[in-house]
């Protein structure tokens, strides 16, 4: 039997639906923030998620203004926007789940250390 274009696409949540996977979980849960449980909701953590700035394009962007751009005052700046996404992160996370908020210490401590080379060069080249 030939199916046809129609037939043959499959939408994600029917596929969900066949492999019994938890909707809870799902990309969307129908909170706006992909992979939100619905409990969490309820606990606010949509709102104070949609006002973090995402530290994954911060760090993108402290690559570009420092290495790119050559501009340590700038990398300065944004790595202190950046270290504070972290640490917003860590919190929403702890709130979560202790296990993620602790993952999460390394990578705030990288970024410390990061930015203190960034200040030190700054100073030096000032």
């Amino acid at each position: 039997m030939v199916q046809g274009p129609e037939q043959a696409l499959v939408q994600p949540a029917e596929l969900a639906v066949r492999a019994g996977v938890d909707h809870s979980l799902s990309a969307d849960s129908g909170s706006g923030v992909p992979g939100l449980e619905p409990g969490l909701r309820r606990a606010g953590c949509e709102a104070r998620a949609r006002g973090v700035p995402r530290p994954t394009v911060l760090n993108a962007l402290w690559s570009v203004l420092f290495f790119g751009l050559r501009s340590p005052p700038a990398g300065l700046v944004d790595i202190a926007v950046l270290w504070l996404a972290i640490l917003a992160t860590i919190v929403l996370f702890f709130r979560i789940s202790a296990a993620a908020g602790v993952l999460l210490l390394p990578y705030i401590a990288w970024v410390t250390f990061a930015a203190i080379l960034n200040a030190s060069i700054f100073r030096i080249n000032r």
